[in-house]
Formats: C-alpha cells, structure tokens, sequence
C-alpha cells in the first residue's frame, strides 16, 4: 500500500470529538499490536490508514473504518475469503475497534502507473487480477447487483433534474436487465479499479474490495471509468475505452456487449451516488463517462 492507493477526500476524523475516538482507538491498536507507527497516514476517503512497524521489523498497515459500518466488516468478509489470493492479507483484526492489520505492499505502486502511456499492460494486469480473485467462493450474506444498485433503481431517492431522465431511464432498464438475465454466482470485488491494484513483492494485488455476487462481466465496470479524472480528458478516450472492453473481454472470455452495459449503467450508477453524496463534480464526471461508454 502506498498514498496512492485510494481515491483522496476526508479522513473521517476533521470533529474533534471523532479525533479523540479514533486516537483512542489507534493507541489500542499500537499497545495490542506492538506497532511503530510511520510518520504520514494514507490518504482516504472515510477511513484513517497508516504505515506501522510490528514488533519491531515487519512493514505492516493499520487501517480503521467506523467499527459499525457495513462496509469494514464487508471487506474482512472478502479479505477471509479471498484469503490472500490476489489480495491482500490481513494480519489482525479487531472488529469493536473497526480496527484491522494488513500486510504492506512494496512497492505499493497503483496500476495507475501505466496510464496512458501502456494502457494495454494495465489491463493485462488488471484481466490477471481478476482471474484470481473469481476463483474464490464467495461467502454468505452479500449483496447482488439489484440490492447494490437502490441508488439507480429507486427514482424518488434522488433530487429531480439533477441527472437528466434520458440517461437515467435507460441505465435503470439496462442495468435491470443484466441484472435479471445473468445466472453467473461469484465472488465479484466490486470497485477494482487502477487505485486498487497495486504492485507488490507477491505480484499485483488488489486491496479495498465492496463486495458483492453475481456474474463477472460486472466486475470490469469500475476499471473502465478510471483512471480518474485523467481519463476523460485523454484525446481518443472512446477509442481507448473501446479497445479496453475488446482486450479485456477476449482475455477474460466474456461478452463484449455485456461488459459495455454494465459498465455504462455502472457510470451513472456511480453519478447517482454522487448525488447523495452532494458531489457535483463527480456527477458531472460519472455522466461523462457514462456517454463515452453508452451501448
């Protein structure tokens, strides 16, 4: 893991009141673990990451979520799953602190790293990835794409005129459509994009998985609206867009068509996130995507 392995934004820990709970918190975790904490922490969106030293000589990464959160005690789910094939392992974990131990990725670089001078090699790579992380049975208890999608399903749960209906309409009928046409069952990361696969001393690895179940032309969806933000504004982005869903879908043995569709219903999925979320500028990023990806 390194500082660019995920999207910046708030650390989660700007109220006062929160700071002292995630530096209790945090001052548990070095006493349990015996860790040295690193000098910077890792930029995240909601969770607080730092590099540590474990008794002294093993490179290790501390990582704390809201301990209540669907989303930490999701990602240990997949983590157990994946148990280390193609992912990162965890090494601790201490579930009333939202608290886990990870192993540290070196070098940690993000596939990020190839765009977009050897776009081709990034998703080569990427393909790899995945091939590994859908060979492992996926646990109880996680979501499909139609209860990972109420965002996009649901009309009245979004502000009126924020996205236009044309788009909206047509990526709710097509992302029903997938979602109720497909019988693959495996285990889908859910956000593998280029900031979540990182080079380390086992390969490529992915970290940060969300989680869910269903058919594996699903997963391609996040990797083929990123890089952010540099992607759109790369000349040729619909060809290069393009000549990603040909490569990967021949390497992966998938439909090329259906790769296209959820990806496209996945940008605007992504842009109505970002609504509830009060991110006009990703909205506005999502929906360009979304265009560029349009069946």
């Amino acid at each position: 893991m390194n500082q660019s392995d995920t999207a910046s934004g708030k650390t989660g820990n700007s109220d006062s009141a929160e700071a002292v709970d995630l530096s209790s918190r945090v001052a548990a975790c070095v006493s349990a673990w015996d860790l040295e904490l690193g000098p910077e922490e890792f930029t995240l969106s909601i969770n607080y990451a730092r590099p540590a030293l474990r008794s002294g000589h093993e490179l290790v990464v501390l990582k704390l979520s809201p301990p209540d959160s669907v989303e930490y005690h999701r990602e240990l789910t997949m983590l157990d799953a994946y148990g280390g094939h193609g992912s990162v392992r965890v090494l601790e974990r201490d579930s009333a602190l939202g608290a886990v131990l990870l192993e540290r990725l070196l070098p940690g670089s993000p596939l990020t790293e190839f765009f977009p001078h050897n776009d081709d090699r990034a998703n080569g790579i990427a393909a790899q990835v995945l091939e590994q992380l859908w060979q492992c049975p996926p646990p109880p208890g996680l979501p499909d794409p139609l209860n990972w999608a109420e965002a996009l399903l649901r009309p009245e749960r979004l502000p009126l005129d924020v996205i236009a209906k044309g788009p909206l309409d047509r990526a709710r009928q097509c992302y029903t459509e997938l979602a109720t046409s497909g019988d693959e069952k495996v285990l889908l990361h859910g956000d593998l994009h280029h900031g979540n696969i990182l080079s380390s001393q086992r390969g490529w690895i992915a970290i940060d998985p969300k989680g869910l179940v269903g058919e594996r032309a699903f997963d391609l969806g996040a990797l083929l609206r990123n890089p952010a933000p540099a992607l759109i504004r790369t000349p040729g982005a619909r060809a290069l867009l393009s000549r990603r869903i040909d490569q990967m879908s021949e390497q992966l043995g998938l439909d090329r068509s259906r790769v296209r569709s959820w990806a496209y219903s996945q940008a605007v999925l992504s842009a109505c996130w970002a609504v509830e979320d009060d991110d006009p500028g990703w909205v506005a990023y999502a929906l360009a995507c979304a265009e560029l990806l349009a069946p």
